[in-house]
């Protein structure tokens, strides 16, 4: 995930010349990884099926 996430915006972080657009090319990166993490952790919170009911 992080290589698919890195390959896309590599270019624009490649192409930046001030410290604005570094800035803004780091911080694509970061908040598609902060998006995608959280993502995981909510999928690995489910149950994992959601037909089943766990006896106590």
């Amino acid at each position: 995930m992080t290589v698919l996430t890195l390959f896309p915006y590599l270019l624009i972080l490649i192409l930046a010349r001030s410290a604005p657009q570094i800035n803004e090319a780091i911080n694509y990166v970061a908040d598609t990884l902060l998006f995608a993490g959280a993502a995981l952790v909510l999928a690995s919170a489910l149950p994992r099926y959601p037909g089943r009911v766990q006896k106590t």
